[in-house]
């Protein structure tokens, strides 16, 4: 195998099989390199027996044809077995459950019901309309955010006046849209907003972007379910790759990146060495800091301290025996209390449908639950002092799950395991066990996030810690970007 390629591509998760995928296509030879043995990244698997485990992401979105994953399955002539949930999650609070229907009309009748106040249409119906501005500016503009004075005159152009207004969207916290329908003082409603933003937007009302908050609080519309496990699609783009002639090569981490003589020198744990004019990251900026050198590491460490914080993921992983057939694979569990040793009062739930044969055998299904904590709780523990803390939270989570899942509380449950930060960590060579991106604020927003275009020639940033963020259509588009920008 020769070591020099047209691109590189550094990891394997959704960005950058979409990038390496998109440039076999167009007949450049890209070699795509992975630290886990599985591709993915934190939208990945694992295997227990007969069962297959989400490790992380769970949901599709942005599945329509002229949506990121829509056109990219065009792109590529592959299609991802997935079903359309006409309930895209169930939220279960102590004032009883909430139906997020996907279809608009029985959505705003549940939320009629649930928070009756006179301006509820008007506040969805923004939402709904900010989407699809949104998605027309992003999806129209494949050098948005500008980079140089070229990009900004391509946004001068008449397709973009309707919309580029809605810009103002993105330093205005979703508390201040509450505020300006009436909504904010009803505050069984503002904790259903909060803990569905948290889960999309990585906050919460008063400092997310309304901009940002429209499309995370509207996703339920097009939620869809992935066959498999979100790992499935991931393996089907990996396939084409190599159907391309790309080279994935898998198991063998990145150590060092280095720009010498116009070209960017690649080594590898294996000390392999590759070498290409241009690399594309999705590893996350933090890092990128010990893996670059000279001015290229000064350029990362600054991002990383300007960006310090993002979310860790508590997860829980079970087999349970069970038949029955339930209304949606998503739910959102409000708990009374914060979580302990996390930082929520809610946590996600994923439970495979009953004819997912590939993730359970046949009258089982596997659960996948989340919630958000800080990472510094996870490390700098003692081995006894960590397995405590894992089983505390562990316990409590599942006895939340037996009370709110009463027709699942004596079910047969196995393969019962608990991940931390410091387990993604360990997995995904991610800092600290970020997972979800940086979280969307009034001050560092998404126009505000690390560009895609770095300062350096032939050095390209995706992923969910660069523009647009966290999400799998977010992470597709900004790949897709990159591509057509090259």
């Amino acid at each position: 195998m020769s070591n020099h390629f047209d691109y590189i591509v550094l990891g394997a998760g959704y960005a950058g099989l979409t990038a390496a995928a998109l440039l076999a296509k167009r007949n450049k030879s890209t070699l795509l390199l992975e630290s886990h043995y599985a591709v993915g990244g934190c939208a990945s698997f694992f295997r227990r027996k007969h069962f297959f485990f989400d490790s992380g992401a769970t949901t599709l979105s942005g599945m329509l044809p002229h949506l990121p994953l829509g056109l990219l399955q065009k792109e590529l002539d592959i299609q991802f077995a997935v079903a359309h949930l006409p309930i895209g999650m169930i939220i279960k609070t102590e004032h009883g459950d909430i139906h997020r229907y996907a279809n608009r009309v029985q959505w705003l009748q549940e939320c009629m019901k649930v928070f009756p106040h006179k301006n509820q249409e008007r506040f969805w119906s923004k939402l709904y309309e900010l989407e699809e501005k949104v998605w027309k500016i992003v999806g129209n503009n494949p050098f948005f955010p500008p980079a140089n004075i070229n990009d900004f005159l391509s946004l001068i152009a008449p397709k973009n006046f309707p919309n580029i207004t809605i810009i103002r969207g993105v330093f205005s916290s979703l508390y201040q849209l509450l505020r300006r329908y009436d909504l904010h003082n009803d505050k069984y409603f503002k904790r259903f907003v909060d803990e569905q933003l948290i889960i999309s937007t990585q906050n919460y009302s008063e400092q997310s972007p309304y901009l940002t908050s429209a499309m995370g609080l509207t996703y339920p519309s097009q939620t869809y379910y992935p066959y498999g496990g979100i790992a499935k699609p991931a393996q089907m783009i990996a396939e084409k790759f190599d159907q391309m002639n790309g080279v994935l090569r898998k198991n063998d981490a990145v150590v060092s990146i280095r720009y010498h003589n116009a070209i960017w020198h690649i080594e590898t744990e294996k000390g392999k060495k590759f070498v290409s004019p241009t690399i594309i990251s999705s590893i996350p900026i933090w890092s990128m800091v010990k893996l670059t050198h000279e001015k290229v590491q000064e350029y990362y460490r600054k991002k990383a301290e300007q960006f310090h914080f993002a979310w860790g993921a508590f997860m829980v992983y079970f087999a349970i025996e069970s038949s029955e057939e339930l209304p949606t694979a998503y739910y959102q569990i409000h708990t009374q209390e914060t979580i302990p040793h996390c930082a929520s009062r809610s946590f996600f739930v994923t439970i495979s449908l009953s004819d997912d044969e590939i993730k359970a055998p046949r009258g089982w299904k596997t659960v996948t639950i989340s919630t958000h904590t800080h990472s510094h709780e996870w490390f700098n523990l003692t081995e006894e002092e960590y397995e405590r803390k894992k089983q505390q939270t562990t316990d409590f989570i599942i006895s939340v799950f037996n009370k709110e899942f009463p027709l699942l509380r004596h079910s047969n449950k196995e393969w019962i395991s608990s991940a931390t930060p410091r387990t993604f960590s360990h997995y995904t060579r991610r800092f600290s066990g970020f997972v979800g991106g940086i979280p969307h604020s009034t001050r560092q927003n998404f126009l505000t996030l690390p560009h895609n275009v770095t300062p350096f020639k032939g050095l390209y940033q995706i992923g969910d810690s660069a523009f647009p963020g966290q999400g799998t259509p977010s992470v597709v588009l900004a790949a897709m970007n990159v591509v057509q920008r090259l």
